[in-house]
């Protein structure tokens, strides 16, 4: 029989002693839970919270107007945020809208071709206008 010592501490003399067994046993278990909560993404947010919830209490405790900033300063920065998101959404509604093809080359091309119509009805107008005017 042994007897357990943590952390190079023994532990209270005559309280118990454990078999080797025992102690690899419980050595397995301990290792087994640290594991399982150190993969486990639940307790990184548990601690998280819990250390989020201990920082605000000393910031309200310590600097009270500070935490009032940066309140604030949190909530204009997600304002800021959506303000963005919208944007960029709007900003990708317009390519789709502006850009029809896979290749670039045949949007201008296409852009080039319109104009190139749109000139053509405009000098055949301004005649037109001109024949008008001078009879």
């Amino acid at each position: 029989m042994k007897e357990i010592i943590t952390n190079n501490i023994p532990a209270m003399p005559n309280s118990y002693k454990l078999t080797d067994d025992a102690i690899k046993a419980l050595n397995d278990l301990v290792d087994k839970k640290f594991n399982k909560l150190i993969s486990d993404s639940a307790f990184d947010e548990k601690i998280m919270v819990k250390y989020q919830s201990r920082l605000d209490e000393y910031m309200m405790k310590q600097y009270p107007d500070l935490s009032n900033r940066l309140n604030s300063l949190s909530l204009k920065l997600d304002e800021r945020e959506k303000l963005i998101e919208k944007y960029l959404k709007n900003m990708t509604i317009r390519e789709k809208n502006l850009i029809k093809s896979e290749c670039i080359y045949e949007d201008v091309y296409n852009l080039r071709n319109d104009f190139k119509e749109i000139k053509k009805f405009f000098d055949e107008f301004q005649k037109k206008m001109k024949k008008a005017f001078d009879l």
